[in-house]
This record gives structure tokens, C-alpha cells and sequence, in this order.
């Protein structure tokens, strides 16, 4: 570039100074001219930023990520010799670490994004310290006043600097083969800090290029930096407020339900979707063991429902078979987590029978909930489920029989030996369980599958067992429940005569 070249960005020409007129020492000349390839930093650079992009993806980092080979380096090294006085090329190699750069350049510069920058740079380079950079004064030029007549308020230039080495397995195929001593200088700055260097960056520090900046000129872009500083700090509050919002875990099951009644896009939905408690309650335990108990999970899996324009409830409820209609106010309990629920059943190792009969129960539990009420779930069960004699028998004994309440306590002297008795009474309802958890168009699969996750209600035995009231499949639903509850309480006091 020749002293009477405009920068293209900003339009400034060059002007002659003391770096002009004064000669290039043969040892810069000859690393300049016979060690520096631009091609070769070239190369280097692109294939860092490859890697970094690449990485950075999988992170989930907003940024663009830009690289470039040193430029005028004759006249950085020839500003250098000032002070180190190089004797060898391999004085200059060492103090000339920014030949090839990477610069990151993140749209919300917070700390979470910068900790994600660091993790991705490590993973490829392994691990790296980051230099910090608050300020360049240190390279201004000599040709100042010993007396500033100007001090900068703000710390001008900042960023996070790594200095990574490249290494054979960097390589791609038909690649460059890097060399020993081959780095890459990595910058990582604020989109408003770049910008900002980009505009006055070479005015401020490269004086002997552009000349002496006037005061006005440093006060103007002192007072820019200053702003760009707010604006680092307004859009790290911003990005803070945004991750609440969409992030933020929702505490307990009340929390869920406001969202779910204040969210905008169910608010102008054709037909209200409603939510019933105990539906919610399974909700909240199913995003909480699938991780995704925060809100912008919740309505990107509604968006996906059709929400707020046609949603497709009707087709998910109507992809069970064999058919099965929940109530009201279960439907978008029912079609989310349908929706949601991902692969078979639960990689779950439960042997003891005891925690079987127990996850079987809150499974059928759950199923009596969907259904709004006992008498439905009964008739599904007795009417519209295929099971054979023995599967339906072994699901009668986790309905009703009346040993259970002793049978499943580990606080019973008998437990262990009732675990053997239940086991072959258990096992063939296990087995259908297992079964309908594997067919995704069975709401009974599901049920299991949401047991076996926890999103039940952990409640003592007794409880269970009084909340569980599908009762017995092998008579009609027009029982009165009283009337079982005695027949109960005289079997259990039978079985107390003759134990198991």
C-alpha cells in the first residue's frame, strides 16, 4: 500500500512520518521477504476458522466468525525493531504471533457465551489460557507528547485473545501440512466492539499511517467507545431477561399452570385449551425427567401442535388404538406429551416385584386420570384392550387385590417373602406393560412409560392405593364403591388369618 493509499473503510490517506523515511533493517526484509507466504497464513487462518465455526455450531454460539493473514507486516515488524532490536529470524518468529487470525465476533457478548467460546477453542486446542486485552495503549506510537493532551475516559479496544498452536490432526485432506511453529492468534470481541475498531482502530494506533489524531478526534471516538460499552452492557441485561423468559425452569407445577393459562399463542387459539390440575401435575414431572421443563420448550412443542392457528389435536388423539378420547381437560395434557415423549419405554432395571406392582399401579393411575374418571378407564379396560386370561387376571391383582397394601410395604417383616410370591402373579402384566410400551399408538404404552419416568405423584402406599379406584375388570362398572371398599377390607382381614 503507498503513502498516498485510502484506507477502504474509511477513506483517510495514508500520510508520510518517520516510518517513511527511515530504512528497513535486512533482517525484517528477509523474514518478509523469504519466511512470511502469505498463502501459507492464509490457509492456516481459513482452516481455523473451519474448525471454530464448526465447533461453535454444535455450542450454539451466535457469531460471525471471520479470519484474515497478517497485512503490512513489513511496517509492524520495522515499528517493532525499535524496541527489540531482532537479531534472528527466530527473534521475529517469536515475537510475531498474530501472522494468522481468527476473530469471533459474538452478537450477545455475556459470559455464558464467552465461557461456550472458551469451551469450543479448548476442544480443539486443548487447553488454552485467554489473554485478556482492555486496552492497546502500549502500541500507540512514540511520535506522541510525553503529556497526553487528551486522556481517554474509556478503555478503548477490549477483548479476549487465545493463541493456539495448529497440530497434524488439524489437518484436512488435501490440506496445508502446518508447520512446528505455526499459530493462529484467536480474538474474541463484541459485535459493537468490532464495529467500532473496525471505523477507529488504525486512526487511533497506527499514527504513523494516518498521522496524529486530534483531540476532537479522540474525544469523538473516546465518546463511542463509551456508548459501545453501554451497549455491551444493555445487551448482556437483554440477552439475561430473554433466558429468564424462555429458560427459566418452571419451579412447581402452579408456575407451569400460569404459563400455560397466560400464554399468548393458546389465548387466541379457536376453541381454549384447558388444563386440569392433575393434568398439569403430570405435565410439569414429565418435562421435569425429559429435561425440558422450561417454557420455550413448552411452546415450541405447541407451535409444532399448530398452535395458535389449526392445531392437530384431533389427529393425535385419534392415532391410539385402540381409540381412546381423554376428558376435556386432559386433551393438551395428553396430545403434549404424546407429542413430546420420545423412543419406547424407559431403559428402567426393576426387578423387585414390589417397585413393579407399584409403577404398574400409578401407571393405571395415570390412565384413570386421563380418562376423568374410573368407570371410563374400567370400561376401556375391560371392553377395548386385548389381554389374554392370565395378563388380565395379573392387572386385576394390581387393581384390587387387598394383600397389596402388605405385600408392597418394605416396612412389612414379611416383605421379603411376599417379593416371591408376587413375582409369578406379577410378571404377566409386567410383560403386557412392557408390551404396549413398545407400540406408540397405545395410551396404556404411554401411561407406562410416564410411570416409569416418575411423572406420577410420589405418595405413601396407602394413598396409592386409595387414589387407584378403576376397580375390579371382571364385573360391570355400576358397582358401588362402598360396597367394594367392604369386600376389600374383608379380604385383607382374611388374608391376615391365612397369610400369603
Amino acid at each position: 500500500m503507498s503513502s498516498e493509499e485510502s484506507d477502504p473503510m474509511l477513506g483517510v490517506k495514508r500520510q508520510d512520518t518517520w516510518l517513511a523515511h527511515n530504512p528497513t533493517p535486512e533482517i525484517v526484509k528477509k523474514f518478509v521477504k523469504e519466511e512470511y507466504v502469505r498463502d501459507h497464513y492464509v490457509g492456516l487462518a481459513e482452516r481455523a476458522r473451519e474448525l471454530i465455526e464448526k465447533k461453535l455450531k454444535t455450542e450454539g454460539v451466535q457469531a460471525n466468525v471471520r479470519c484474515r493473514a497478517k497485512e503490512s507486516l513489513e511496517e509492524k515488524l520495522r515499528m517493532r525493531f525499535k524496541l527489540k532490536s531482532y537479531k534472528t529470524i527466530e527473534d521475529i518468529r517469536e515475537d510475531t504471533v498474530d501472522l494468522a487470525g481468527v476473530r469471533i465476533v459474538l452478537y450477545m457478548p455475556s459470559q455464558g457465551q464467552h465461557d461456550k467460546v472458551r469451551k469450543a477453542i479448548t476442544s480443539i486446542w486443548g487447553e488454552v489460557e485467554p489473554i485478556l486485552h482492555p486496552s492497546r495503549s502500549e502500541n500507540r506510537e512514540d511520535d506522541r507528547t510525553s503529556e497526553e493532551e487528551y486522556r481517554n475516559i474509556h478503555l478503548g479496544y477490549q477483548a479476549v485473545h487465545y493463541r493456539v498452536a495448529m497440530q497434524e490432526s488439524h489437518s484436512k485432506d488435501g490440506g496445508y501440512d502446518w508447520l512446528p511453529y505455526d499459530k493462529v492468534e484467536i480474538q474474541v470481541v463484541s459485535a459493537l466492539v468490532h464495529a467500532w475498531a473496525e471505523v477507529g482502530h488504525d486512526i487511533l494506533y497506527k499514527s504513523h499511517a494516518y498521522g496524529k489524531p486530534t483531540i476532537q478526534e479522540r474525544r469523538i471516538l473516546d465518546a463511542l467507545n463509551g456508548l459501545i460499552q453501554s451497549g455491551d452492557l444493555l445487551l448482556q441485561q437483554f440477552q439475561e431477561l430473554v433466558n429468564e423468559r424462555t429458560y427459566k425452569e418452571f419451579a412447581h407445577p402452579d408456575k407451569l399452570g400460569s404459563y400455560l393459562r397466560d400464554l399468548d399463542i393458546l389465548q387466541c387459539a379457536e376453541g381454549r385449551l384447558e388444563f386440569e390440575a392433575e393434568g398439569i401435575e403430570i405435565l410439569f414431572r414429565f418435562l421435569e425427567a425429559r429435561k425440558l421443563k422450561y417454557p420455550l420448550a413448552l411452546r415450541n412443542a405447541l407451535r409444532e401442535l399448530g398452535f395458535p392457528e389449526q392445531n392437530n389435536l384431533k389427529e393425535i388423539v385419534g392415532s391410539f388404538s385402540p381409540k381412546f378420547q381423554p376428558a376435556e381437560k386432559m386433551l393438551g395434557t395428553v396430545c403434549l406429551i404424546q407429542h413430546m415423549i420420545e423412543g419406547g419405554k424407559e431403559n428402567t432395571d426393576i426387578t423387585l416385584p414390589a417397585k413393579r406392582c407399584c409403577v404398574m399401579m400409578k401407571a393405571l393411575t395415570i390412565l384413570q386420570t386421563f380418562f376423568g374418571s374410573r368407570e371410563s378407564a374400567n370400561k376401556y379396560l375391560r371392553e377395548d384392550v386385548e389381554m389374554a386370561r392370565e395378563e388380565k387376571e395379573s392387572i386385576e391383582f394390581v387393581l384390587t387385590d387387598p394383600c397389596r397394601q402388605y405385600a408392597l410395604n418394605e416396612n412389612d417383616e414379611e416383605f421379603d417373602k411376599f417379593q416371591e410370591t408376587l413375582k409369578p402373579q406379577l410378571q404377566p402384566a409386567w410383560d403386557w406393560f412392557q408390551q404396549q410400551a413398545d407400540n406408540p399408538a397405545s395410551i396404556c404404552g404411554l401411561v407406562f412409560k410416564l410411570a416409569e419416568m416418575g411423572a406420577a405423584k410420589d405418595v405413601d402406599l396407602s394413598v396409592l392405593i386409595d387414589q387407584l379406584t378403576i376397580g375390579s375388570l371382571s364385573r360391570s362398572n355400576t358397582w358401588n364403591l362402598e360396597d367394594e371398599t367392604e369386600d376389600r377390607d374383608a379380604a385383607v382381614d382374611q388374608r391376615i388369618l391365612e397369610p400369603m
